[in-house]
């Protein structure tokens, strides 16, 4: 059988019922009345990246010893605060997995 004739006979065969031909349509116009679910991922997933860089800001500024007026250097530990908020930011899951 030759490319043709197979060509023939696909062509030769019903296609499927009416029944079957409505029912599809049925079940697309239900998916498409049906409300888009958006998920809700990208929210939780800033959320917990922002949770997690304020929480290691605060530790590292609670754990940072007290400014006594000796010759220590401020921006040292404004650095720490920075490198914690980074690090936490790189660590948190990212928000474009979802979109």
């Amino acid at each position: 059988m030759n490319d043709i004739e197979m060509l023939g006979t696909a062509l030769g065969t019903p296609g499927p019922s009416p029944e079957v031909t409505e029912r599809g349509r049925q079940r697309l116009r239900a998916a498409m009345r049906a409300p888009a679910r958006r998920p809700r991922t990208r929210w939780l997933a800033g959320g917990l990246g922002l949770a997690a860089a304020g929480a290691a800001a605060a530790l590292v500024v609670a754990s940072a010893p007290a400014h006594t007026g000796t010759s220590q250097n401020p921006a040292a530990s404004a650095r720490q605060v920075l490198l914690a908020a980074a690090v936490a930011a790189a660590t948190a899951p990212s928000a474009r997995l979802a979109a």
